[in-house]
């Protein structure tokens, strides 16, 4: 049957180590960022949230307002992803129409993309991933750029590489999305 002084004591300290560990991981993603990122996101969530988390940090680092995660944004950057994913390259082919549908009801609207991949060998495929755009001009500058609002889509191929779109909005207004 066992003692019943070991049981009285070890399950309250199971219980506190659950709640614990519960804890510390709801901190992990306390920031309103990282919140907001994995909210309604994808099946690679957890690099669309990084991605995401890592481009405000290098925002903050300079200064500059965080972008807020849009989640129509998002949901046509992990489309072209996927698109991406299933041809095995980086193409910036239909932004026009990215463009087209994610300004549409903004004045003086703002757009950008930064496309970028990892295979799916490295350890942290968006750390890697931010880290290129952040090390090259263009990007760089799409990042720090005149934006308010994201979307970041992430797909992996068959072959195993992940494929990241991050979609860049910034509005004159504060016009509701319609």
């Amino acid at each position: 049957m066992g003692d019943w002084r070991l049981r009285t004591f070890v399950a309250p300290l199971g219980l506190a180590f659950l709640v614990g560990l519960a804890l510390a991981c709801a901190s992990a993603t306390s920031t309103p960022e990282a919140r907001v990122a994995a909210a309604g996101a994808g099946p690679h969530a957890d690099l669309e949230s990084r991605a995401f988390v890592l481009v405000n940090a290098h925002r903050r680092g300079l200064g500059l307002a965080s972008l807020v995660s849009d989640s129509d944004l998002a949901e046509r950057a992990r489309g072209h992803s996927t698109w991406m994913a299933g041809r095995g390259e980086l193409d910036h082919s239909g932004f026009e129409q990215r463009y087209a549908t994610s300004t549409k009801g903004f004045p003086a609207a703002r757009f950008a993309e930064n496309l970028g991949l990892a295979i799916g060998t490295e350890q942290s495929p968006a750390d890697s991933t931010v880290a290129r755009w952040l090390a090259e001009a263009a990007h760089r500058k799409n990042a720090e750029g005149p934006y308010d609002r994201t979307g970041v889509g992430v797909a992996r191929s068959e072959e195993g590489v992940f494929y990241f779109t991050q979609l860049f909005l910034g509005v004159e207004s504060t016009k509701a999305r319609p």
